[in-house]
């Protein structure tokens, strides 16, 4: 049976949060928690992935790190039809960065045995998209990022064929498994969730700590993070400019002397 890892984040709704002016840190707690947009087309590549080998030839697992309330993501995975969900919560963790937190999940990963793993090309609060390649070097396996389309599994299921866009140019790749992808948000149109599916899976949450991951607390939050943020400040807002009629423009390059080609 194939096994696919999708690994979900709860991030703050970015059109309602807001940054203290004494700390310079964001108001999360000021912002409803949402199930971050890039890994909702996560879960809709495992699905359909799932489908195409005829449902009962592949299980989809759903994975969160955070506190109690990331548990929200978890159910709305559940709705959307995944198979398992295991939910990392240990105060430990907190603090991690991108490169502690790919540690964290990877350990997941090689308990859970899978044979893909799929993730949102990033998280809209953090914007690195660090975290899969990452895993992928924790796991030594190969990564291919920015995923534009459903991949294509070949009969034996020991690889598969995607394409994906980097600076403009759109590849072809075959790629073996295990493997770990990151999709774009254009791969897939996430489907709607059944709260009936939400329910059948409330009590049935899986919660994994350091323990259960054999990981030591010096692996994980911040004292098994590579980066410190110094500071966070707000950048000044940028002077008003004037806008200038067009025949004072060409008036003024006439007066420098400049050409067309942009030359003085």
């Amino acid at each position: 049976m194939l096994r696919i890892l999708v690994c979900i984040k709860q991030v703050p709704n970015t059109t309602e949060i807001s940054v203290d002016r004494e700390t310079g840190l964001l108001n999360r707690e000021r912002a409803a928690a949402v199930l971050n947009p890039f890994d909702e087309t996560a879960l809709e590549i495992a699905l359909r992935i799932k489908a195409r080998t005829g449902g009962d030839g592949a299980e989809v697992i759903a994975l969160t790190m955070g506190p109690e309330a990331a548990r929200a993501v978890l159910l709305d995975a559940a709705g959307l039809g995944v198979d398992r969900c295991v939910h990392l919560c240990d105060a430990a963790f907190r603090g991690s960065d991108t490169y502690a937190t790919a540690k964290i999940l990877a350990a997941a990963a090689k308990k859970l045995g899978p044979d893909l793993i799929i993730c949102g090309r990033q998280a809209i609060d953090g914007d690195t998209a660090q975290v899969g390649p990452s895993m992928a070097e924790q796991l030594h396996w190969p990564e291919a990022a920015y995923v534009t389309a459903l991949p294509q599994l070949h009969p034996a299921k020991t690889s598969m064929t995607l394409c994906r866009t980097l600076d403009g140019v759109e590849e072809e790749l075959r790629v073996p498994l295990p493997a770990v992808i990151t999709v774009q948000k254009s791969a897939a149109e996430p489907r709607l969730p059944s709260y009936q599916l939400r329910a059948a899976m409330t009590e049935k949450i899986e919660r994994w700590d350091l323990k259960t991951l054999g990981l030591a607390k010096e692996d994980c939050g911040l004292a098994g993070s590579k980066t410190r943020v110094s500071r966070t400040f707000t950048p000044p807002p940028r002077p008003l400019c004037t806008m200038l009629p067009e025949g004072d423009i060409l008036a003024l390059r006439a007066s420098l002397k400049i050409t067309e080609g942009g030359k003085a």
